[in-house]
């Protein structure tokens, strides 16, 4: 098997940071002090945590594109990628990408990640892409590529 490379940026450690701001909060309501402020902050720890976890990551190799949500596991073939383009709206000061690919019954399906700006990964990502679809229409920027 081959190695897959993280194509999105990664965050979800942080939902163990909630768990330890959490147990301060269980803590608290064991303790009886400030009963209304700890039950609210041990929901929004949950909460938190929870919406975490269930992050999608996205992986690539040389052949496929993987989307995990959770356990779940979705796998693209490189060769139905239709187009890579930079977004034309900002989130964060950040343009994020749209991927566009053939999906079942040859329906055009698209997602959408950010990338870490100052990793190498988007540029192998690019060549991948290129190597098993020469007909696939990358624009790296939103207005100048058309």
């Amino acid at each position: 098997m081959e190695e897959r490379i993280k194509l999105t940026n990664g965050y979800r450690w942080f939902r163990w940071v909630f768990v330890f701001i959490g147990s301060f909060a269980i803590i608290g309501l064991l303790s009886g002090d400030y009963l209304v402020n700890n039950s609210i902050g041990l929901v929004i720890c949950i909460l938190l945590f929870y919406l975490f976890n269930k992050s999608r990551r996205i992986f690539f190799d040389s052949r496929n594109i993987y989307i995990v949500h959770g356990n779940h596991e979705k796998e693209i073939p490189l060769r139905t990628v239709k187009s890579l383009k930079r977004s034309r709206g900002k989130v964060n000061s950040q343009r994020f990408w749209i991927v566009a690919y053939e999906g079942d019954g040859a329906q055009e399906k698209k997602f959408r990640f950010f990338s870490n700006p100052f990793d190498s990964t988007i540029k192998q990502f690019k060549q991948a892409i290129k190597e098993h679809n020469a007909g696939v229409v990358i624009w790296d920027h939103p207005f100048f590529n058309h």
